[in-house]
């Protein structure tokens, strides 16, 4: 009489497949009713940044917690109640854990394996959400600028349609008035040049709701230094005076003008800012030569060409 070994085509149907789970682009683990790791694929070393063989026997919790809180818990808080007969799968957002302690977010789907072989209770698949994460974030965080720079947009148009009602009635009473006749000049002007001012900011938010366009013409340096200076006068302190030269002989540029005497003001406010006891503040305009590493006073770098120089 011969004996045989008795064959167990589970455990071999189980062990062959196991070994094609080290192909699956998600950690997987086998767990036991205690929580204890039984198998685990290539990638859950990988993710977790353990060596396999160091995983098995290993406390789940060594690998992921759920909640916000604490790790106390266990892995419990992982595994469901091994008394809910009920439970066949869990879906968790959980937090993973590196060997070197580094969290990071993670997804795990607990089944229960109904099979028990191995001894085992649980197979769990982790995902690790990072990047999901971190795109979900973006997408948030661009959803809230769009709506902000829409408010922003709103709020620029409609305030722009008071200004402008406002400067052409202070251009209609400004064109009205003969010079000298009354006493109301200088409050006039200050009056036009707040508006100025005020639609200068418009623009400004305008563009950081990407609503501004630029367009670009043809002008003479002179008109931007002096609607530059214009903006700025009525808040220069007595104590420093504002001085102009323009030597760029009658050379035009191309430029976008608003935007250009926006810069303009910004530095003149700048160089005010700087000057606590006061001084000159000058603007002066001069040709130059520029491009290939000029040093004729034009920008070093770009196309070589005739500039002026602010």
């Amino acid at each position: 009489m011969t004996t045989a070994a008795v064959e167990r085509p589970g455990r071999d149907i189980l062990l062959s497949s196991w070994a094609l789970l080290d192909s699956v682009p998600e950690a997987i683990l086998l767990v036991d009713n205690k929580g204890h790791i039984l198998k685990a694929n290539l990638m859950a070393g990988g993710m977790f940044d353990w060596a396999v063989e160091d995983l098995i026997g290993a406390p789940i919790d060594l690998l992921l917690y759920a909640g916000s809180s604490s790790r106390d818990v266990g892995f419990r808080s992982v595994l469901p109640s091994m008394t809910d007969s009920t439970v066949a799968q869990r879906l968790l957002q959980t937090t993973g854990l590196k060997s070197n302690g580094i969290e990071f977010p993670c997804e795990a789907s607990v089944r229960a394996n109904d099979s028990h072989q191995e001894h085992s209770r649980w197979l769990i698949t982790v995902r690790d959400t990072t990047d999901r994460d971190f795109h979900e974030s973006r997408v948030r965080e661009t959803g809230r600028l769009d709506a902000m720079a829409d408010v922003a947009a709103r709020v620029a148009n409609d305030f722009n349609n008071q200004l402008a009602a406002i400067s052409g009635n202070l251009e209609s009473l400004r064109a009205a008035l003969e010079p000298g006749s009354c006493s109301v000049g200088p409050e006039l002007e200050a009056a036009c040049a707040a508006t100025d001012n005020a639609a200068r900011m418009m623009r400004r938010l305008s563009a950081v709701a990407g609503q501004s366009t630029s367009v670009r013409r043809v002008t003479d340096p002179r008109h931007l230094v002096e609607r530059a200076l214009r903006a700025i006068e009525s808040s220069v302190p007595g104590k420093t005076t504002l001085r102009s030269s323009y030597n760029h002989e009658g050379w035009l540029v191309s430029a976008d003008f608003e935007q250009f005497v926006d810069i303009l003001v910004n530095c003149c406010h700048n160089a005010l800012d700087a000057m606590e006891d006061g001084g000159v503040l000058a603007i002066s305009t001069r040709r130059a030569t520029g491009g290939s590493n000029s040093q004729a006073g034009g920008p070093e770098d770009g196309p070589k060409g005739e500039y002026v120089r602010i």
